[in-house]
């Protein structure tokens, strides 16, 4: 009975302990991150990298080889950028961790395989629980347009007597199925962890978002037309995940601090941008822990990651959608960015 009476106290006790937690992760899903660099392994949560295609934790944290067309920079420089804005771990009483999903995108896998991911994701974020999850993930159009075209080919739906404007209206609506299923897959997470704030990179097409999903710049010739589409050498774009408009999920554009405008690559939208972030020539680290200057809306958006963890570190209780708004509060509004983002808001990274 004793002995009973200690094993129920020690059980409450842990329970309390993991409610009343300080502790909470950011988790970042892109390529593997190199938690050998110093300053990401005084913040590398115990899971470190988690392999979703494989459904195992990486203990190395270091690509060993080219198994995966990626080398793990994009990654390791994103974590970079989160980590660059947080205060070391000694300094505040709320701890915060960092762990890292591997993800390929759609476009390099099958349908069905794209859907095992995505379990496999849910699976680990039902694990770990994290407080927000940064996405910085890109989708490309032209080898997902050209996978569409190439199924309809083997599959005979279209052949060498098919008009073009008929070949583009097959193609056109099987990629469309692949981009809303991509769509669908993540808003069904989103919904499924509304404690969970998703910081998601606008995207770098240089475009204005609207409810279209995608649009596609074809040429007028059908020869040319047939030519590029088969080498899948056909432009276009696709808003993807940056017109998921949810209240836990948080959409950043890209700003130029120097000449204070809009950069010239950033999707932009005052309905679906919610925020502005420096985006170009940003300096993080990348594998082997040297330091190295990328662009994008991909290092915008951990700007933001890195804010809403550092705001964390202080307030640990906020729910997904206090944070959001916290964050809002720790913006600017500007004139000249009315039209690119809600309320022409915007964040400098020193402030």
């Amino acid at each position: 009975m004793k002995y009973r009476f200690i094993k129920i106290f020690l059980i409450y006790f842990s329970l309390t302990l993991n409610v009343f937690s300080d502790d909470f992760i950011v988790t970042v899903v892109d390529t593997g991150v190199d938690f050998n660099v110093p300053k990401l392994n005084s913040f590398m949560d115990d899971s470190g990298v988690y392999d979703a295609h494989n459904d195992y934790y990486n203990n190395d944290f270091y690509q060993k080889d080219s198994s995966y067309l990626d080398d793990w920079s994009h990654g390791t420089h994103v974590a970079g950028i989160i980590v660059n804005k947080l205060m070391s771990n000694k300094e505040t009483k709320n701890k915060v961790y960092i762990n890292n999903v591997q993800f390929i995108k759609p476009s390099e896998l099958e349908p069905a395989s794209f859907d095992f991911l995505i379990k496999r994701v849910k699976k680990h974020l039902q694990t770990h629980r994290p407080k927000i999850v940064n996405l910085s993930l890109g989708e490309d159009f032209k080898s997902n347009f050209s996978q569409a075209f190439s199924g309809l080919l083997v599959s005979g739906r279209i052949t060498r007597d098919t008009s073009s404007r008929e070949i583009y209206q097959r193609v056109k609506k099987e990629y469309n199925f692949l981009l809303e299923m991509y769509k669908k897959s993540w808003k069904e997470i989103f919904k499924q962890f509304p404690d969970i704030l998703f910081v998601i990179a606008a995207g770098n097409d240089s475009r204005f978002l609207s409810l279209r999903d995608f649009q596609i710049f074809l040429p007028l010739d059908d020869n040319i037309f047939r030519q590029k589409l088969e080498k899948g050498f056909l432009n276009g774009f696709n808003s993807m995940l940056a017109t998921t408009n949810l209240p836990n999920t948080l959409v950043v554009g890209s700003f130029d601090k120097d000449s204070m405008r809009v950069s010239d690559f950033s999707n932009t939208s005052p309905i679906y941008v919610d925020i502005l972030a420096e985006g170009r020539n940003i300096e993080s680290f990348v594998p082997g822990g040297s330091r190295e200057r990328f662009t994008g809306t991909s290092m915008a958006a951990p700007q933001i990651t890195g804010l809403g963890a550092k705001i964390l570190q202080r307030n640990e209780g906020l729910t997904a959608v206090e944070l959001k708004h916290r964050i809002f509060r720790k913006s600017k509004n500007s004139l000249r960015f009315l039209g690119s983002s809600r309320r022409g808001r915007f964040f400098l990274m020193n402030d």
